[in-house]
């Protein structure tokens, strides 16, 4: 398979894994059973970026390249908490990807090591796309999703009281 098709494909299929078949059943069931929506949230979005970064490690399953992968799956898995989309995980995630796609297409090989620009890119772009999320929402009110991810499952309605 082309490493394009797998730069469009791997943000897509990894997070409806990671945050749609992971995260929310997990936080999901700890709301149900009586845990508060921050803990329930702080402990899926956790257990997803464990398993988020344990296949991305290979041989190494030690060092900066295991941090560096539990926190981009935090953040992915905030992004989806914060937002209520999956979308824009898959936007966050697809954006470090093009880039590191880019660097392998422009140097001719890929860089084991975790440069600074990817840094910023993962924690950036997902700032940016919740931005982005927050401003749809504001401008649209009532074309776009209420509230976030999981605030029905948290004990509020997700009803907009303006």
């Amino acid at each position: 398979m082309p490493r394009r098709t797998v730069v469009i494909l791997a943000p897509v299929c990894e997070e409806l894994l990671y945050r749609g078949a992971i995260l929310r059943p997990i936080h999901d069931a700890l709301i149900r059973r009586g845990r508060s929506a921050l803990v329930a949230s702080t402990i899926a979005i956790a257990l997803s970026a464990l398993a988020f970064a344990l296949p991305h490690l290979g041989d190494s399953l030690t060092g900066r390249q295991a941090i560096a992968y539990m926190i981009t799956g935090c953040v992915f898995g905030v992004v989806y908490v914060l937002t209520g989309s999956i979308t824009a995980a898959m936007v966050s995630h697809a954006l470090p990807s093009w880039v590191t796609y880019a660097r392998i297409l422009y140097f001719g090989h890929g860089d084991s090591t975790v440069h600074p620009l990817l840094w910023i890119l993962v924690l950036g772009c997902p700032v940016w796309v919740y931005l982005v999320a927050r401003l749809l929402r504001a401008v649209f009110p009532d074309r776009t999703a209420t509230g976030a991810a999981f605030g029905t499952a948290a004990g509020t309605s997700g009803d907009r009281t303006t």
